[in-house]
């Protein structure tokens, strides 16, 4: 893959956390902290630091994984999506914790 690309690719994931950093205060202080579009702006928010390889993903998946639990439920498919993504990621943290 050409450097080019690769460097527009970690820059585009780095805007996505610039962006999603600066919409999940938004979204909370416009719907609240528990409404279900700021714990969406939340996610994307861990997802873009995921991709960027960065573990701050992982505490912020915790603290949704909680929230989504007390207010929609553990059985609830966005629950489960988020323990799932939570799950990925110690797994990959902690393997990667190894190889070093």
């Amino acid at each position: 893959m050409p450097l080019r690309t690769v460097i527009n690719r970690v820059a585009a994931i780095w805007q996505a956390v610039a962006i999603w950093s600066d919409l999940s205060p938004t979204a909370s202080g416009s719907w609240g902290p528990e409404h279900p579009n700021t714990l969406t702006a939340r996610a994307e928010l861990a997802s873009s630091y995921w991709s960027a390889g960065g573990v701050e993903a992982i505490a912020i998946l915790e603290r949704i994984t909680a929230d989504r639990e007390h207010l929609l439920g553990p059985g609830h498919s966005d629950t489960l999506t988020t323990r799932v993504n939570l799950g990925d990621g110690k797994t990959e943290r902690d393997e990667k914790s190894r190889r070093d």
